[in-house]
């Protein structure tokens, strides 16, 4: 990623660069300012290009999963129904949180996902149960990426139990 360090006139240093949203593929032009060298504007440059390239340009990622599910929760009951609200604290709080809500959640891969999901059908949770664990899982992830905390969500890649369709 290129980018580019000037003097100001008032002696301190500025850098621009542009950089690409993974999800969306539009660029976006990011400048910093006052910086007291060249040297340490370049080295500033680097760090955030860098930090762009790992988790985009929120820091929300820096979230654990809990701490993110938390406040998802908060904003997303706006306007469903009692039920819903119901399924949605029971998964997030119950299931999701006490299995996963340590991980951070830029770090959240599919192999964690996977596994929580395996382990909910070992403790002897309803192939439909553990899919609707996965489905509150997907919605937040999505909203996630919405909201720029994350470049990709994980749970898209997972494998939700598919349940029985019957004999046909």
């Amino acid at each position: 990623m290129n980018g580019s360090i000037r003097e100001e006139p008032n002696g301190t240093y500025t850098f621009q660069f542009r950089h690409k949203d993974p999800r969306t593929g539009r660029l976006h032009n990011v400048k910093r300012r006052g910086h007291s060298s060249k040297r340490i504007a370049a080295i500033e440059m680097r760090n955030l290009q860098v930090s762009y390239e790992k988790r985009g340009p929120e820091s929300g990622a820096q979230k654990s999963l809990s701490q993110y599910l938390e406040s998802w929760f908060d904003i997303q009951k706006v306007g469903k129904a009692p039920a819903t609200n119901d399924r949605y604290r029971n998964a997030v709080f119950k299931h999701i949180i006490p299995s996963i809500g340590s991980i951070r959640l830029n770090a959240l891969r599919v192999l964690q996902i996977d596994n929580f999901l395996s382990t909910k059908l070992k403790e002897g949770f309803a192939e439909e149960t553990v899919n609707g664990f996965y489905r509150v899982l997907n919605l937040a992830l999505k909203d996630a990426m919405r909201w720029r905390f994350i470049n990709w969500n994980a749970a898209q890649e997972a494998n939700p139990p598919r349940p029985d369709q019957g004999d046909t």
